[in-house]
Parts: C-alpha cells; sequence; structure tokens
C-alpha cells in the first residue's frame, strides 16, 4: 500500500496546501502592548518614510515629532539609525515585530501630513492567511492574495472554493522535480511570490520552513493534492499531532513529526490505540515523502 502512494506519488503533480485553524497567540502579546509608547526589541515593519542618523534615541524621537506625517519611529541602537514611519502599532499591530537591537516609539502626537497614493495604498489591511481572507470576505474568489508572512508582503494563492476554501498554496512537485526535502525557500516564482498555482510539467517549488510556520500561526491542517493535468486524482489531509510548528524538511522517517491523517473531508482522523492527541511515526522512505508534502 505505502510502496503503490510512493510510485502514483512520483509520476503525478502535486500541489500542497494548507489551512489555518486557530488563531496566532502573537496576536495577544500585541494587543498587551497596543498603548505603550515605547517597545524595546521591537520594530514596526514596511512604514518607513526616511532615515537619518541620530546621537541617541532621544533624538531620533524629536526628529519625528517635528516631521510631518511621521508616526513612530525604530531605532537601532548598533548603528544610530532612526527610521521614521508613517503608521504606529496601534492601528498597525500586525506590523510590529519582535527585532532585537531595535527600540520602538510611538509619537503621541503627529504633525499632520496629506496622504499621498502610496500612503493610501499601505493603509490597506493585510491578513495572515487565506483562511482569515475566507473568515471576512466570505465570497472571495480563489486567487492570488496579498498576505504578511513574517513581517514582509508576499503574493500567496487561495484557494477559496475546495473544501469549504481558505486554503494557502505553500509547496509542489512533479514527478520530474522533488528537490523539496530541504528547509530553505526552493526555486521560488520571484521574491514574493514563490508558489504559483500551474499545470504541467512542474518544477518543486515550495517556501522556506520559517514562512510556513507563519502561515500556520499556532495549529493548522495540510491539504495534500495528487493531480493529473486535467483533474484531482485524490486529496489526503494530514496533521501533525504537536502543531505544524514542528514541521520541519529535513526530517527523515522517525525523526519526523507525529502525526494524524484523514482521506476524508469532513475529517475522519486515523490514529493508532494512542488517541489523536498523541498520533503515530510512520517510518522509512515512503513516509520521507509524504511526510514534507503534507507538513507545511
Amino acid at each position: 500500500m505505502r510502496r503503490m502512494k510512493q510510485s502514483k506519488v512520483s509520476v503525478i503533480l502535486v500541489s500542497l496546501f494548507i489551512l489555518i485553524l486557530f488563531y496566532d497567540k502573537s496576536a495577544d502579546a500585541t494587543e498587551d502592548m497596543r498603548y505603550y509608547e515605547s517597545i524595546s526589541d521591537h520594530r514596526l515593519l514596511s512604514h518607513a518614510m526616511k532615515e537619518v542618523k541620530t546621537a541617541d534615541l532621544n533624538t531620533c524621537t524629536n526628529e519625528c515629532s517635528q516631521t510631518p506625517g511621521c508616526k513612530s519611529s525604530n531605532y537601532k541602537i548598533t548603528d544610530r539609525v532612526c527610521e521614521m514611519n508613517t503608521a504606529e502599532h496601534v492601528t498597525k499591530p500586525l506590523y510590529l515585530m519582535k527585532e532585537e537591537g531595535y527600540i520602538y516609539f510611538r509619537n503621541p502626537n503627529p504633525k499632520a501630513k496629506a496622504r499621498n497614493i502610496e500612503e493610501i495604498e499601505n493603509s490597506k489591511p493585510y491578513y495572515k492567511n487565506c483562511a482569515k481572507v475566507k473568515e471576512d470576505q466570505p465570497t472571495a474568489a480563489s486567487g492570488l492574495y496579498e498576505i504578511l508572512v513574517n513581517g514582509s508582503i508576499k503574493q500567496i494563492y487561495c484557494d477559496m472554493e475546495n473544501f469549504e476554501g481558505g486554503w494557502s498554496l505553500a509547496v509542489s512537485i512533479s514527478g520530474s522535480d522533488t528537490n523539496h526535502l530541504i528547509r530553505n525557500e526552493n526555486n521560488c516564482f520571484n521574491s514574493s511570490y514563490c508558489v504559483p498555482l500551474a499545470t504541467g510539467t512542474l518544477v518543486a517549488r515550495k517556501m522556506k520552513d520559517t514562512d510556513i510556520h507563519a502561515l500556520a500561526s499556532h495549529e493548522g491542517t495540510f491539504r495534500f493534492d495528487v493531480t493529473s493535468t486535467t483533474a484531482t486524482i485524490y486529496t489526503l489531509f494530514y496533521r501533525l499531532s504537536q502543531g505544524p510548528q514542528m514541521f520541519d524538511a529535513g526530517c527523515d522517517g522517525i525523526s519526523c513529526a507525529r502525526q494524524i491523517i484523514s482521506h476524508v473531508y469532513p475529517y475522519v482522523w486515523e490514529f493508532n490505540c494512542r488517541g489523536i492527541d498523541f498520533g503515530y511515526h510512520v517510518a522509512g522512505s515512503c513516509y520521507k515523502v509524504l511526510c514534507f508534502i503534507f507538513s507545511v
């Protein structure tokens, strides 16, 4: 049975999707910090309007308070670099990220500045996964969406139609190219769009593990589609019993995290006598193939 599945994988195109089911606990931490003016080892990303050298943090905050449109600043201690931002963490909490060596400061009384087109574009909300897009926009169509992944805006293909929608495409391989058992990204289409939805003879493409962890948030379900050029042949659903943060593309056999699998949707999880919470190992080379494809 295992050999048959492995043979099928080797000659049939594969697309990998991930569905996020639970909230990101880091959001709670951000919520706790919403009204602090200064936060050590944090940096607001993707909203820098100006960068200057300053003697110290106090000079940086003064520069921001005197600059129209500056709503917050990031001060890099070692280089004495002051980044002035067009946004702040109360209205843009998803962009406030932990980064050692920085001090984030919110300007409590920013000077008004007329908004230009770039600022308007930057002000639109970003989601952390396709599942959240589907939750907020139930009629959203399948296609490319801008998703915030580890502080950077990435283009992610979202399947909004199959299995209730909200699935994020993270890996694709074919029988002719299965070079995907690595922790780093592989053969991304471009710097912001790693894995396009494609048919035909595919080259292996995958997001790096850390981006997959970010998409997976706290806990998730992985969907594994085996397809031909015209149709989906079968679909499996897969969870790591300890959560998707245990995903490791470099795992091999028994070193891979324990799992549970469903062959149908709605899910009917298969498990051994130790239960769903414990899961099971699948040893051997077959698992090395399936482990990675499932565990985005």
